[in-house]
């Protein structure tokens, strides 16, 4: 086991959510590094236990915490259990998401369509709404929310991640502006297309489900190698500093 370096973040609480796989990993491991205890939360058990495993063998502190951020009670507990085994929250980064190009708009589930969107949505606003409280009575803490392509551009058959995302944008917009008098810095990153089981779902659909214009962009991306989740390059689509 090596200690992590230490850093401006050493010492400090993170709450990432969706962090069982693809970008949630890579961020609960770079957090980790960085000295930061990273409590871990998706659905999946099995998953999370895996990655507590890869940031503690490389001298993290990691909380494994099941939850469903789209159930408010879930969340709740969720945020309690981190404060009551780690501290507050400084940090909270909102990974988990749902949408695929399976949900076409006329022909998917329209219930899935809505859970999709509930999903991203809801999801970023139960995570929100229980971690910002603590921060503005302290006057300090960072909120991010992974937003995508769905916020700046159409995609055709694919409305319920691209609907979510744009919302989940100027939510977050919105709150910058909102808390920012308490310190508490509100960000939406958009990462870029980077390779994630997204990609390959989207390519598996095929272009009849996703379109023809977006399957050759993932296609082009998959077959160049893409972007390694560890060497992403995300640029902030909204927010403001605190």
């Amino acid at each position: 086991m090596t200690e992590p370096a230490a850093g401006p973040l050493e010492g400090q609480v993170a709450l990432v959510t969706g962090a069982g796989q693809g970008v949630g990993r890579q961020v609960a491991l770079d957090l980790g590094g960085q000295g930061m205890a990273v409590a871990l939360a998706a659905v999946s058990v099995e998953e999370l236990d895996e990655v507590a495993a890869e940031v503690e063998a490389t001298g993290g502190q990691a909380l494994v915490v099941p939850s469903d951020v789209t159930d408010r009670d879930s969340v709740q507990s969720l945020v309690g259990r981190v404060e009551g085994s780690l501290g507050p929250v400084d940090l909270l980064v909102t990974v988990a998401e749902g949408g695929g190009p399976a949900v076409e708009f006329l022909s998917g589930d329209p219930d899935q369509w809505w859970r999709d969107v509930e999903t991203n949505l809801r999801g970023a606003f139960n995570c929100a709404r229980a971690v910002l409280p603590a921060m503005i009575a302290r006057q300090r803490g960072t909120v991010i929310n992974l937003s995508g392509g769905g916020a700046t551009n159409p995609l055709p058959n694919i409305s319920s991640y691209a609907a979510a995302k744009a919302a989940v944008v100027r939510v977050m917009e919105t709150l910058a502006e909102e808390f920012k008098p308490f310190h508490v810095d509100v960000n939406a990153i958009a990462p870029g297309a980077l390779n994630t089981r997204f990609l390959d779902e989207v390519l598996a659909s095929g272009k009849g489900a996703v379109g023809e214009a977006f399957y050759a962009k993932a296609l082009k991306q998959k077959q160049s190698g893409g972007v390694p989740l560890e060497k992403g390059d995300p640029a902030p689509a909204a927010g403001a500093a605190g």
